[in-house]
């Protein structure tokens, strides 16, 4: 089967935009609308792991993630004090498969995906209504207009109106911390990714390009205990003030309000990602926490995937049960092993402390390094 001529892609972030460029190296192409207002650099940071990389040079857009980035060479694992603990080179992983885990700006990945693409989002709008025939989606838009397509792609985030269109209100499960995400002005000579691990509290630090650094805290808290965002920055001052090593940089800093960005960490789990011609992709069917720091990764193999997986089936629903037959346990594996991290570096208890410290030790080797990642290699993808 050929890739349906009518597709709408719903959502213009990572997930989207990778399908819409996956689309294009198989000759087709989409509709894609986002609801923002105008298209600008949005959100922080975010590392993209090797296997995200991989799926990315497969449509020919790894380098240019690359160069736009940075490719780390190392993590570092740092008690609250600033003492080193553990920690292992990327390198290792990259002499095997030939690519390292990237740090790089949101925006600046939005860029290269959006910029591999002939035609710009539609801006300002999105999904009202979803009513699925025999043979194809009638979507009803927020600016009065309608459109029939032969596929609908949910790629609208954590908060997704397609999903809560197609399966009801789904819970958003709040895994029980919060997240203050900084990018500021990169210091000269601060190479690699480094991670500060305190009493229900974590701090990473990394590179994400040239210029520019990108510094993620994580810390126990009641859901929903967003300041107003003028604040963020003392909070995040309140709550690792204490902190020494690299994290004195970060607290210290005075980053642009709109450089901070205070958000709880949720995850969406569901036993189903798709319907007749609707299916879920990236966050909108999986949010997961960021503690391996795989949903960025997870949203760019679901859309290379899905992609491969419609050139090679003969209708469309069959192309989204094996899209999701090829995804699902993968996806809910990594969620599963993403939150047990984030609930071991969080635990306060003492014997929890103790248990995490002999995990870390585990760190050191480069052997232990290479066959842990071997299990992110997506066979698919």
């Amino acid at each position: 089967m050929a890739i349906p001529q009518r597709i709408l892609i719903v959502g213009g972030g990572i997930a989207g935009l990778t399908f819409a460029a996956a689309l294009k190296r198989h000759g087709a192409s989409a509709d894609v609308i986002d609801l923002a207002p105008e298209w600008r650099p949005v959100g922080s940071g975010i590392a993209i792991g090797f296997n995200g990389v991989l799926a990315l040079n497969s449509i020919g857009l790894g380098n240019a993630v690359q160069e736009r980035g940075v490719q780390l060479n190392s993590v570092t694992l740092l008690d609250s004090d600033g003492n080193r603990m553990n920690g292992f080179r990327f390198g290792s992983v990259a002499d095997v498969y030939g690519t390292s885990t990237t740090g790089i700006h949101r925006g600046a990945l939005h860029d290269v995906l959006a910029g591999s693409l002939e035609n710009s989002p539609r801006l300002g709008i999105t999904v009202t209504a979803l009513r699925e025939l025999a043979e194809g989606v009638v979507a009803e838009f927020s600016d009065g207009t309608s459109a029939e397509y032969d596929l609908v792609v949910g790629a609208d985030g954590r908060n997704s109106k397609v999903r809560k269109l197609v399966f009801g209100e789904v819970d958003r499960h709040y895994v029980g911390y919060s997240a203050i995400r900084v990018v500021i002005p990169r210091p000269q000579g601060f190479e690699g990714m480094c991670e500060l691990w305190g009493s229900g509290r974590r701090m990473g630090i990394l590179p994400i390009g040239e210029d520019l650094l990108y510094s993620y805290s994580t810390f126990l808290s009641a859901r929903g205990a967003v300041r107003d965002p003028s604040e963020n920055m003392n909070l995040l001052r309140e709550l690792f003030g204490d902190f020494k090593g690299p994290a004195r940089y970060i607290v210290d800093s005075n980053p642009d309000e709109d450089a901070i960005h205070y958000g709880d960490i949720e995850q969406v789990v569901l036993p189903k990602w798709i319907s007749r011609r609707v299916v879920l992709i990236g966050d909108a069917a999986h949010a997961m926490t960021p503690d391996l720091g795989q949903g960025g990764s997870m949203a760019i193999e679901d859309a290379i995937t899905l992609a491969r997986i419609l050139v090679d089936s003969t209708e469309v629903p069959d192309a989204l049960h094996r899209f999701q037959t090829s995804r699902y346990k993968r996806v809910r594996d990594m969620q599963r092993k993403s939150r047990q991290y984030g609930w071991m570096v969080h635990r306060r208890t003492v014997p929890a402390l103790a248990i995490r410290r002999r995990v870390v030790e585990r760190f050191e080797s480069d052997h232990l390094a290479r066959t842990t990642v071997a299990s992110l290699i997506n066979p698919v993808a």
